[in-house]
């Protein structure tokens, strides 16, 4: 800041009759909190003498936290602070516009930044997509897609497994709530995880869907590879397909908080057609879960028991709204798809 007189910060502004500021003066060679109001005027409620020379570039730094304000003035020999001024208002420093200001005298900006943790201002995280390892597939026009049976049947199955590799009931309360979208997902993105919404992509990246009619056990899969992965028999319809469970098991697992970096190997950012992954948690991994879950008071294990947790879920994802507006309307045009929460839409905007 460049100033012939008062320059610096407004902050906690609710108009032009009630704010507060911290400044340089160069009249006065003064670093000053004060505030401002329509009664009592101009009034300073902290003042550091510093000499202030008109026309000198100065770097003035104002920090706020609840009712706390810091003000730093750099520029002393050896680049340390020439000097810093504080004061703690009655009521807190952060609910109001703040902004620049100038008084009694020219003054200029020339490089303005403004820092916050503020969680409202933080930029939303793009969804970590699972991907096809694979090229986009010819999907053939008039194939099935996956119905809301087919995912209610599976989606209980990938809830099952992760408890079972939990060894806890309580991460069904971190799903509680979740729901489960067709769409058309861009390039060769399979899913992703966005809130609590999952989404898939309605032709596998073109590869089409391997729907499972018999999740709870693995018979299509006979074969391990060296990473573990069970891989689809030379005649099992599984093969030239993309196995919908294991893609509803890696974003459950981004539902109670794991990430691509797990070691577990369904949580890997790539799936090949014909390959199964099932949840395979370290201890840690355990515990990060059952953390996740036990922050969600939803339901009391306790009181209910697996068997009750498990049929309340069950019950709340196929009792879900299907006609939510998650985007905006331009992105979408939602059509449902049977009786429960799928629903297909046109391409999505990325």
């Amino acid at each position: 800041v460049n100033t012939q007189g008062l320059a610096g910060f407004v902050f906690d502004r609710y108009g032009e009759e009630s704010f507060k500021f911290a400044a340089i003066d160069a009249v006065r060679d003064q670093l000053v909190i004060g505030h401002y109001t329509a009664n009592g005027g101009w009034v300073n409620d902290a003042v550091v003498a510093t000499e202030i020379d008109a026309d000198k570039d100065y770097t003035l730094t104002v920090s706020l936290k609840g009712t706390m304000v810091s003000a730093t003035l750099n520029g002393a020999a050896g680049g340390g602070y020439q000097a810093i001024a504080c004061y703690a208002f009655n009521a807190a420093t952060v609910d109001g516009n703040f902004g620049l200001m100038a008084q009694a005298g020219a003054a200029s900006f020339d490089d303005v930044k403004v820092k916050t943790d503020d969680p409202a201002c933080v930029s939303p995280v793009e969804p970590a997509a699972l991907v096809a390892s694979t090229e986009s597939g010819t999907f053939e026009e008039g194939s099935a897609l996956p119905t809301s049976a087919d995912i209610d049947d599976l989606m209980a199955e990938a809830v099952r497994r992760w408890s079972a590799a939990a060894g806890d009931p309580l991460v069904l309360n971190r799903l509680i709530g979740v729901t489960v979208r067709l769409t058309d997902l861009p390039d060769a993105t399979l899913g992703l995880a966005d809130g609590s919404t999952i989404w898939l992509d309605s032709t596998a990246a073109g590869h089409g869907w391997f729907v499972d009619q018999t999740p709870m056990d693995d018979s299509e899969f006979r074969g391990h590879s060296r990473n573990g992965d069970l891989i689809a028999t030379a005649n099992s319809p599984a093969g030239a397909h993309v196995d919908l469970l294991t893609v509803l098991l890696h974003e459950v697992g981004h539902q109670l908080g794991l990430e691509h970096d797990s070691p577990t190997a369904v949580m890997q950012d790539a799936l090949d057609i014909g390959v199964r992954r099932i949840p395979q948690v370290n201890t840690n991994e355990q515990a990060l879960v059952v953390e996740w879950a036990e922050a969600d008071n939803s339901v009391n294990p306790t009181h209910l028991g697996y068997a009750a947790i498990q049929q309340q879920w069950v019950a709340d994802f196929l009792n879900t709204e299907t006609d939510e507006t998650f985007f905006e309307a331009d992105d979408f045009e939602p059509i449902t798809i049977g009786s429960s929460n799928v629903t297909n839409h046109s391409r999505r905007s990325r």
